[in-house]
């Protein structure tokens, strides 16, 4: 263990650099007496240290090390030498460091540190950062030079193919191969599905991955061994020098610095990974735990950038985190590498490729010393503590300690005393460290400190706890001693507890007592005032919020929007069903006629919340669910004390509702949610479809459900709440060659639930091939011990089919199905078997009935499950005598056997209609047989048969064209092997069912008609000759348009400096079908005319909108090698059809721009546009002329209805000047609406040619301008948002433009909570934006405006991403109501007020100005681009804008954006609507302070990182760190040393961790 301490000389050293203003932070190196000196080497690089950071430091008086003034000590050690051991001592070096102004580490308070072999040293710390927020760091470092050690890239299976394994698995591959890896850590980032990494691979000399279109720099070491990190353009120059190599994504720390502009990670707090290189060439890795608090919060990547100065990085890459973050090693002495740290997936995550710190020190196995255990903890005074030790051989490898000679001894005696053979060390109260030390021979192997001392502080988890009656239950009391924690001995805490709850036992848990109470316990450290109390509730009821029996209150319906229907009633105990009481709720849904491939909802609730007592652990109900409602997902919400909206679900996603009948079903609230909790207006039930009809997706059916008690529960219930258990019916797909075959189900209660009533043995039932056995007399037998058993009978060959049934007291249900099988060999079953493996569309299938030769069968009955929609034709019974009867409704055939004469007992014959459609089989199962047989037998007659399935095959394909009304149409029957069938008849049947012969295929196979393209209509089509092929429903479509064309919009490019699209509608059946854009410059076309055009071809495809039956030709073309900032002529046609001559002007190539954003249109009626179009007007008049446009989503309503695209994009049309303006378009929800997106994409100009596969029509980046925009598609899918979050990192990081922009509709934050989907993209991008820096964020979908404070974590921080929800440009609203409403700066009032974006970048700053259509002000507000590698326009630029923002004129102003709301309008004499209102949560003014664009705060400035809201107020209020200020601050800082020395000395010796 390295102990730390400050001595004068280095108090004096800090002194005299503080004279200079400026400081060069002292080294702390490890020296041959293992105690930390204080180097004198001045540091490579330093950076300025204001004042108020000075009087920190010097001031500080803790006892733990200030790490603005330490080093890793593990990471500083001297490059070991081939002959040292693993715990041998090592000289000292001269490290230095650069400064950080502000440390990272207020006070470590545990740290842990070992060799794991010579020349890699290990070290973990514990520590608070300066909020005194915990984190936990584990590093490991070497000397790549020495020849001892080696570093090497890890790979899935140590191999060459991309891939993912955990690197724990990648370092035991490569231990497979011969290598001896001691320690190992996460490396790049890569693609989750791949596996592939972003960045290159070298591994062993040779590239084995090379990235394509990587921007990644790279840590590697070259073949001389020298490490280095470096961008990707040095990787090139130098690759094939490299030895190993991986990539990572952001080269954070260069020359000592902060290198801010290339911070590429999450400015939140999020576990991380980096590594480092020092002056003297020494190599450290460091990963920090988080998402873990209070045990490891995480942290920044700018913090983390700082700390790895501080721990003596020059040069440091930051590496892949969150989940990913992950250190293996092998500890001295063990024989095998485990995991160090916590992930915070809460296990190994699959990654693609690692570092691996390999050993070349040879194992002999010969002891040369020994780790001991535990080390660095905290024991009460009194305590035992047992210590132990394993051996280690020189190289860190294992080694057996020898059976005799080992001695354990204390370092100071007067602490205890310790048994010489066990290691058990017993404390005499006396307070401060106490080191164990193992001895043979006189030397010490090895040696381990703890710390006695009394807790200094108690606290509990929570603050009230709901316990059940009758627990054992921990109350998460924690202990800890200057922050570290202690391990308690009984004795330690005084219990104060009311008797009425319980008793603590002596391993400080509470025993509840078995009756209610509620109370306040009391923790106290013995002999001290410390102490902690929290309330307790023991067997707290569950709190019923909603029962129903007295009506439904204002309980009502509503749906997700999309064609679903709901409605809510009461059902009675006489007319419907209830679990309790006269009443419950009756939910009524179908989902039959909602839009499919969408997420559909149906949702119940009361109008008003409702405050639910106490702290729940769950929300519980009974529901009553029938076949109908299989597949559906049943969740709510709750509101928690923050007042944000948070998910509950009632059944997994997955799975759904999986139940028919009453079931108790309990949502859990997670421990994570923080109350008290109210229940959520509206949507107390909510019942959904995912990917609705689809194949993968959920149901569309229609039905009801029946909800009783809504409860709230605390742990302690009085129900028996769970149904008996099955465990098991002995027979379950067993075969046995005796026929006499007892059938046992044995039950019991689930004894997990306390208040279990017990099976009630009088209604469990059996079944056996349909015939129900319960109580058979002599047969049936119960052992209320936990069985019930059908016994005694034999029963015939063949499959018999077991159904039971069994009930608790409490009315629980619980059934179970299985098979048995019976071999004798008597032949005497039944069998019911297909006489083909495939059934024929349009023919018959045949299935023999037949009995055993020995069935002595003389009469039977027997029931045979079919498919609805594939009637009996015939049955044949042969010589028998028999009938039948057929339901078609049902499907069900009986047959009735009065004389059996041939074992051949009947021939099926089924019908398979030639109506069937392609996603139909036939499938069959004999479920209830019984025969009587010709002699006296004791074979039961009872039999069955299992379901089997056919499919089946048509004999012919039939292509469809699109059928364009008036147009001719050529349809196509071929064959399976796809040759053309000729005379083969086409029939069309129409909605009325009526049948009509189109005519017969020519020798191509091909017949051509116009008689479905007449008039408009649905209809299905088949072709038929030897066979048929499968029906083909199909429609007809209305041509829109002519040959000339209209509709004109420019879409989007990845290069708008150089290049420009434009899309148009024409006519699907007039004109070429070519699609031509001709451009000219103005001047040109000014001197030439038309002979100055330039011709782009582009593509034409024909969309077809199926709810109006209409099609349209969607042209779009690409001009390209186009002038920047130039007016260009262009027109649009197919070669002889041309628009008319419009003009457009390029991008051009500097930094200020102005754009608009609009937000959801989505009308369907032409009025609605009035308001847009009136924007229009306004923008196209408006100085400066925008540049281009935003449009974020649900530019029309339902893709399925061409008038709405139409009108919309004519709507457009009708302002030429801003129409050739280029819009950046999101596809939203409602593009994907009766489509897969391809034809807004189409309409709309959408480049997707840059986006992840998972979503490429949607997601892509393009550059305008200094801008670089992301837009994410719309999804409901978690991997699809997973892959686009993946995609987004990769985009974001590769761009060096000043900003970083994002455009999704659906939002992060919402205000229209009815859409669950929008938490997805709550949870998933809000940390991606935290850790890219993304500058703003725009959204759409819940049609109302709002602009949230900067956030980061979800909370106000000064240098943190904006989302503006930016309201909505049609007539479509929704109820605001923000689900987190402190986020919230400025948010719309008025759901029916209408709003436009008019934004003005220049630069690094960006002006907003929101205005209503009749140019009233909504909304104001500055933003300043946060800290980016930067380009001007098109080309790089040394420039880097500050973090921080201008002016704030807002009552609550804030330190990233200003603002001005509506209540006072500053651009226009016209009155505004008070429609909008700042939060009322909003930072109080008098703790902010306003700067404006010319004085801003230097601290705010230059703060090169995203800092809290809290740090950001605290530094906006400080004085100017210039070099005007050196001198006073020296002199300053001179005062607060010599006094933090003359404290230091009179308080005597202090030893520190």
């Amino acid at each position: 263990m390295v102990r730390k301490r400050w001595t004068l000389a280095g108090s004096l050293l800090l002194m005299v650099a503080l004279m200079g203003g400026e400081v060069a932070a002292p080294v702390v190196a490890v020296t041959a007496t293992d105690t930390p000196v204080v180097s004198s080497a001045a540091a490579t690089a330093s950076q300025k240290l204001s004042s108020a950071t000075a009087s920190s430091a010097a001031n500080s008086t803790d006892t733990k090390v200030q790490t603005s003034t330490s080093q890793e000590a593990a990471d500083t050690a001297k490059k070991a030498s081939s002959a040292t051991t693993a715990s041998g001592k090592t000289s000292a070096i001269n490290n230095t460091q650069a400064a950080a102004t502000n440390p990272v580490i207020k006070s470590i308070i545990g740290q842990q540190q070992a060799t794991l072999a010579p020349g890699i040293t290990e070290q973990k710390l514990t520590y608070l950062n300066q909020n005194g927020v915990q984190n936990k760091y584990y590093s490991v470092a070497l000397d790549p030079k020495n020849p001892n050690t080696q570093l090497v890239a890890g790979t899935p299976n140590d191999g060459t193919a991309t891939g993912l394994q955990t690197v724990r698995n990648q370092a035991n591959a490569a231990i497979s191969h011969g290598q001896q890896v001691v320690a190992a850590v996460n490396a790049d980032y890569y693609n989750m599905a791949t596996g592939a990494p972003l960045g290159n691979v070298v591994k062993s000399g040779t590239e084995i991955y090379s990235a394509p279109d990587t921007n990644e720099a790279f840590f590697g070491i070259k073949k001389d061994g020298t490490p280095v990190i470096g961008s990707a353009a040095t990787y090139q120059q130098i690759k094939g020098d490299l030895q190993q190599a991986v990539g990572g994504p952001s080269m954070f720390v260069k020359d000592g610095k902060v290198n801010a502009t290339q911070v590429a990670g999450s400015e939140g707090n999020e576990p991380c990974t980096a590594v480092g290189i020092k002056a003297d060439g020494t190599v450290f890795f460091v990963v920090i735990d988080g998402r873990q608090a209070p045990l490891s919060t995480g942290i920044s990547v700018g913090d983390f950038a700082k700390l790895m100065i501080e721990r003596g990085a020059v040069n440091a890459l930051f590496l892949d985190g969150g989940g990913s973050a992950t250190f293996v090693a092998r500890q001295p002495g063990d024989t095998s590498l485990t995991v160090q740290n916590s992930p915070s997936d809460g296990n190994e995550r699959l990654v693609a490729n690692s570092w691996l710190i390999v050993s070349k020190a040879t194992a002999d196995h010969k002891l040369a010393s020994a780790t001991v255990a535990p080390d660095d903890q905290v024991y009460t005074p009194k305590s035992s503590v047992k210590f132990s030790a394993k051996g280690v051989d020189a190289s860190g490898n294992a080694a057996p300690l020898p059976s005799s000679g080992l001695v354990w001894q204390l370092k100071d005696p007067s602490m205890g005393t310790i048994d010489s053979a066990t290691g058990v060390f017993q404390s005499n109260g006396k307070l401060g460290d106490v080191t164990a030390q193992l001895s043979l021979d006189g030397k010490v192997l090895g040696a381990a400190t703890v710390t006695i001392s009394r807790p200094d502080k108690l606290a509990f988890s929570q603050n009230e706890l709901s316990l059940r009656l009758g627990a054992k239950q921990d109350l998460g009391l924690t202990a800890t001693y200057q922050g570290r924690p202690v391990n308690l001995k009984s004795g330690d805490i005084q219990w104060s507890v009311p008797s009425q709850l319980g008793t603590m036992t002596a391993d400080n848990q509470l025993q509840t007592s078995k009756t209610m109470a509620s109370g306040t316990v009391k923790a106290t450290v013995t002999g001290t005032n410390i102490n902690a109390q929290m309330t307790v509730q023991v067997g707290q009821l569950p709190k019923v919020l909603y029962d129903f029996e007295s009506g439904l209150d204002d309980w009502a319906p509503s749906t997700a929007g999309r064609g679903e229907v709901s409605n809510i009633g009461l059902s009675s105990a006489t007319d419907g069903e209830v679990r309790f009481g006269q009443h419950a709720l009756k939910l009524d849904y179908d989902f039959t006629n909602g839009t499919k491939s969408a997420t559909l909802g149906v949702y119940a609730g009361p109008a008003t919340s409702k405050p639910i007592p106490g702290m729940p652990t769950g929300i519980g109900m009974w529901i009553y669910a029938t076949p109908e409602a299989k597949g559906y997902w049943l969740r709510m919400f709750v509101t928690d004390a923050t007042g944000t909206a948070k998910p509950i679900d009632l059944t997994p996603q997955d799975t759904g509702i999986d139940w028919t009948g009453w079931k108790y079903v309990e949502a859990p609230i997670p421990a994570g949610y923080q109350g008290p909790f109210t229940t959520f207006p509206k949507q107390m039930i909510r019942m959904m479809s995912l990917k609705s009809g689809q194949t993968d997706g959920g149901p569309m059916t229609k039905g009801s459900l029946y909800i009783d008690n809504v409860r709230a529960v605390y742990g302690t219930n009085v129900d028996d709440l769970k149904a008996p258990i099955i465990s098991s019916i002995n027979v379950a797909n067993q075969t046995y060659k005796n026929a006499q075959v007892s059938i046992t189900t044995a039950v019991h209660d689930d004894t997990s639930d306390p208040h279990a009533t017990g099976v009630d043995w009088t209604k469990a039932r059996i079944w056996v091939d349909g015939t129900e056995y319960t109580n058979a007399k002599g047969h049936y037998s119960i052992d209320k011990d936990g069985t019930f058993t059908l016994a005694g009978y034999k029963w015939r060959d063949g499959t018999h089919h077991v159904k039971v049934s069994v009930q608790d007291k409490f009315g629980n249900e619980t059934d179970r199905e299985t098979d048995f099988k019976v071999a004798t060999g008597a032949q005497n079953g039944f069998s019911l078997t297909g006489l083909t493996k495939t059934a024929t569309l349009g023919g018959t299938y045949q299935l023999a009935f037949k009995a055993d030769k020995s069935t002595q069968a003389q009469s039977l009955t027997s029931t045979i499950a079919l498919p609805v929609g594939f009637p009996v034709k015939t049955v044949d019974f042969g010589e028998n005598t028999g009938s039948y009867q057929y339901d078609a409704n049902t499907g069900m055939l009986t047959l009735k056997l009065t004389k059996i004469e041939q074992t051949d007992l009947a021939r099926i014959t089924v019908t398979v209609p030639a109506n069937t459609t392609a996603d139909k089989a036939l499938t069959y199962a004999l479920t209830q047989g019984e025969v009587t047989s010709r002699s006296a037998s004791d074979v039961t007659g009872t039999f069955s048969t299992p379901q089997a399935k056919v499919c089946i095959t048509a004999a012919y394909q039939l292509t469809v064209p699109n059928l364009i009304i008036g147009q001719p149409a050529t349809l196509k029957v071929t064959d399976v092997q796809h040759k053309a069938i000729s005379a083969a008849t086409i029939t069309v049947t129409n909605v009325d069912g009526k049948t009509t012969e189109l005519g017969t295929t020519d020798h191509a196979g091909q017949l051509t008609t116009r008689a479905l393209t007449q008039q408009v209509g649905k209809f299905t089509l088949q072709a038929k000759k030897d066979g048929y092929s499968f029906p083909v429903a199909t429609q007809n479509y209305t041509a829109q348009k002519t040959a000339a064309p209209t509709n004109l919009l420019a879409g989007a490019t990845q290069d708008p400096e150089h290049a420009k699209t434009i899309t148009w509608m024409s006519s699907p059946v007039a004109g070429t079908g070519k699609a031509l854009l001709q451009v000219a410059t103005q001047s040109a076309y000014k001197d030439q005319g038309d002979a100055a055009f330039k011709t782009a071809t582009g593509r034409a495809n024909v969309a077809t909108y199926s709810a109006d039956s209409s099609a349209v030709r969607l042209n779009t073309a690409t001009a390209t090698e186009l002038k920047p900032g130039t007016t260009y002529v262009y027109r649009v046609g197919d070669g002889i059809n041309w628009s008319a001559p419009r003009t457009f002007t390029t991008l051009h190539g500097g930094s200020d721009y102005t754009f608009n954003v609009f937000g959801d249109t989505q009308v369907s009626d032409d009025t609605g546009l009035d308001d847009f179009s009136t924007v229009l007007s306004s923008i196209e008049k408006a100085k400066p002329a925008s540049d281009f446009t935003i449009h974020v989503g649900d530019f029309n309503d339902d893709q399925s209805v061409f008038s709405e695209a139409d009108k919309t994009a004519e709507m457009f049309n009708q302002h030429p000047a801003f129409d050739s303006l280029d819009m950046i378009h999101v596809l939203g929800n409602h593009e994907y609406m009766g489509d897969d997106g391809s034809k807004s994409a189409e309409m709309l100009g959408v480049p997707n040619t840059n986006g992840p596969a998972a979503n490429k029509l949607g997601t892509y980046s393009v550059d305008y301008g200094n801008m670089h925009i992301a837009v994410i598609g719309w999804t409901d899918n978690e991997q699809t948002m997973k892959a686009e979050m993946t995609w987004l990192k990769q985009d974001m990081q590769a761009t060096k433009k000043t900003w970083k922009i994002v455009l999704t509709h659906q939002p992060v934050y919402n205000k229209n909570p009815a859409d669950a989907q929008s938490l997805m993209f709550h949870d998933m991008l809000a940390p991606v934006c935290d850790e890219l820096g993304i500058d703003l964020v725009f959204n759409g979908h819940d049609h109302s405006y709002g602009r949230t404070y900067p956030l980061i974590n979800r909370k106000q921080a000064k240098n943190g991403t904006v989302y503006i929800a930016t309201g909505h440009t049609g007539d479509k609203t929704y109820e605001i109501q923000p689900t987190q409403p402190a986020v919230w700066q400025v948010v719309q009032k008025d759901k029916d007020e209408k709003v436009y974006l008019t934004l003005h970048v220049t630069g690094d700053k960006m002006s907003l100005l929101v205005r209503h259509p009749d140019g009233s002000v909504v909304d104001q507000a500055t933003f300043t681009a946060h800290k980016h590698k930067t380009t001007s326009g098109g080309s790089e630029s040394g420039s880097q804008p500050s973090a921080g923002s201008s002016s704030s004129t807002t009552s609550s102003s804030h330190a990233t954006t200003s603002s001005h709301v509506s209540s006072s309008s500053t651009a226009s004499s016209q009155p505004s609507s008070k429609v909008i209102e700042p939060s009322q949560s909003s930072v109080a003014s008098s703790s902010s302070v306003s700067v404006d664009s010319n004085n801003q705060s230097a601290a705010a400035a230059t703060n090169n990182s995203r800092t809290s809201a809290s740090e950001s107020k605290k530094k906006a209020q400080q004085l100017p760190a210039t070099g005007e200020n050196n001198w006073a601050t020296g002199i300053l800082g001179l005062l607060l040393v010599v006094a933090s020395a003359a404290t230091y000395l009179l308080s005597g010796y202090r030893r520190t961790r």
